[in-house]
């Protein structure tokens, strides 16, 4: 075996070394003997999904309902909340499939079980990209970026659904072209398990491209804050001396007319 291959098989083998140290833990623990360990966590994961799904569903609720709630950062930060509840959806199918032994489940099938969760999950991260474009022309344009907010929103979903369907399709060329018998990971269904070939190299460009965009909007927003603060301190520095150039000529003039005065009263 040459070096390559050795670097390339270390990580698996370290991330093998890792999953068996906490199954032996849980072995150790008993638990084992109540539930087997792919059980186990695909009971985790729902759980926390269910969670993830009540907060998610209760923010989109509070938003909307709230007048006070409705300027277009929180809305816009409710939708991602509404699809990252779609995208959690994904573990209720994988619990149901795990607990009815319906594995291994044929990718083609798991494309159409996880179809609404993929969907979710690919309009979360263009959306969080224009959450980002969001604040920085809030803070640079206020008064532009408050016109016609219904027109404003509707076409960040519009692109946010145009995202997630090209996505989507695409994964589906994927798995219906190449790998329709071939069964998901382990014995479940999970929206990761469709991404493959060119559909996984994708949406891992995207995402880079995505995120790091997000972060250059965050930084341009810390920029203008930045410079908006101190322009608001030199206005400041700069205020006491426009309220005492006037207050101290009129205090001159008012000595001047009371010298004339003087000079002109008889003695």
């Amino acid at each position: 075996m040459d070096s390559n291959e050795t670097n390339a098989t270390e990580p698996a083998a370290m991330a093998t070394t890792v999953i068996a140290t906490n199954d032996n833990f849980l072995v150790i623990l008993g638990i084992t003997n109540i539930i087997s360990l792919t059980m186990l966590r695909v009971v985790s994961k729902f759980f926390v999904s269910c969670v993830g799904i009540v907060f998610n569903l209760d923010l989109v609720y509070i938003t909307f309902k709230t007048t006070s709630l409705h300027g277009t950062c929180n809305l816009l930060i409710a939708l991602n909340a509404l699809f990252t509840a779609f995208f959690e959806f994904s573990y209720i199918t994988e619990l149901v499939i795990h607990s009815a032994k319906l594995g291994p489940v044929p990718l083609s099938h798991c494309f159409w079980l996880q179809l609404f969760p993929l969907f979710g999950a690919n309009c979360t991260v263009p959306l969080i990209l224009f959450i980002g474009i969001d604040r920085l022309l809030s803070i640079a344009f206020p008064t532009c970026h408050r016109i016609n907010i219904r027109y404003y929103l509707t076409t960040i979903i519009g692109l946010c659904f145009l995202y997630s369907l090209t996505m989507a399709f695409i994964t589906s060329l994927v798995v219906f072209q190449r790998y329709p018998q071939t069964p998901a990971w382990g014995q479940g269904c999970q929206v990761s398990d469709l991404y493959r070939d060119e559909a996984e190299s994708m949406i891992e460009r995207n995402n880079i491209i995505l995120n790091l965009t997000t972060l250059g909007c965050y930084i341009g927003v810390w920029i203008l804050i930045k410079r908006t603060k101190s322009e608001v301190e030199k206005q400041e520095r700069i205020r006491p001396l426009f309220f005492s150039v006037p207050r101290n000529l009129s205090k001159t003039t008012q000595e001047d007319i009371a010298t004339l005065r003087d000079k002109a009263l008889p003695c």
